[in-house]
């Protein structure tokens, strides 16, 4: 498959793990792609939930997945493939208040529309691991406080197939600390098949992206105090570009590496302006690579 250059930072694998492009180079072969891995960082009231964006290409974004509850046919939730047998999601999406986590049952691959099942590959799921300090169901602690840790991963039954529509994603780097402010004022990508909008408007059976900017702490902590140091806002003012219901668990991505996890958004999916908070993966890729079991010599 050939590949261009583009005006973003792009990962790339080096033995195992992902190195970051300078902006503006190209990515060789997507070996990153091909196998995942850990990218190097770049150097340079509210419910779980694109609002105001636009179709997503066939194969763009392959490391999307659908999580499948029951026989609902309706998009629950998202997630992101970082290896063959692993995909990441939000932990809200495993343990969920209504009580679907009982129905969880498929991870589908390969999906841009979701009335087309017949191109995807489905997965059972053989383990789910769910961050031990999230804690929905306390009584004490804002609602923010309660989905400071909302990440979870799901061990697929089964090793997944890459084609040119089912691709990993990179991972940010566990060599470095996670900064605080890194994605203040930056453009990252999210998507998913949620609502396009908060007045009843149908799920999207269709993959939608939306490009959306970051926001600072001292910003984001002027509408949610209690916002985490793994939590960060996302979109919102005058672009409304949000995520909405249904997006819960997808990713955020600068490129070609998983930033984020949707977490939170508001009832308005965007249009009252105000920011939805997601989950900074980069504060917990420590945490992922143990579970994942991919420590090794080289990583430390």
């Amino acid at each position: 498959m050939n590949r261009v250059c583009e005006s973003s930072w792009k990962p790339t694998l080096h033995f195992g793990h992902c190195r970051g492009l300078e902006r503006g180079q190209c990515r060789p072969s997507d070996q990153c792609l091909e196998q995942g891995g850990f990218a190097q960082a770049r150097v340079s009231y509210l419910r779980p939930h694109i609002a105001n964006g636009e179709a997503a290409g066939l194969s763009e974004f392959p490391w999307m997945a659908l999580l499948l509850y029951g026989d609902l046919l309706v998009p629950q939730c998202g997630a992101s493939l970082v290896s063959d047998t692993w995909v990441l999601t939000a932990a809200h999406c495993v343990l969920r208040e209504d009580h679907l986590e009982e129905q969880l049952r498929r991870v589908r691959l390969g999906v841009w529309d979701v009335r087309q099942a017949e191109y995807g590959q489905d997965f059972s799921i053989a383990r789910s691991i769910v961050h031990e300090k999230y804690r929905p169901g306390e009584t004490t602690g804002s609602y923010l406080e309660r989905y400071a840790h909302d990440i979870a991963l799901l061990l697929l039954a089964g090793t997944v197939t890459y084609t040119e529509f089912i691709q990993p994603i990179c991972l940010p780097s566990v060599f470095h600390p996670s900064r605080s402010d890194v994605y203040a004022d930056y453009n990252l990508t999210i998507a998913g098949w949620g609502r396009t909008g908060h007045e009843c408007p149908p799920i999207s059976p269709v993959k939608i992206k939306a490009l959306v900017t970051g926001w600072s702490t001292d910003s984001c902590r002027r509408l949610y105090q209690e916002v985490s140091h793994g939590q960060m806002c996302l979109g919102g003012g005058a672009s409304r570009r949000s995520s909405c219901f249904g997006d819960s668990g997808g990713p955020v991505m600068d490129g070609n590496q998983l930033v984020g996890i949707i977490s939170l958004g508001t009832f308005t999916c965007g249009s009252d302006q105000k920011p939805m908070v997601v989950t900074r993966v980069d504060t917990f890729v420590m945490w992922l690579a143990q579970h994942m079991n991919i420590l090794s010599w080289r990583y430390l």
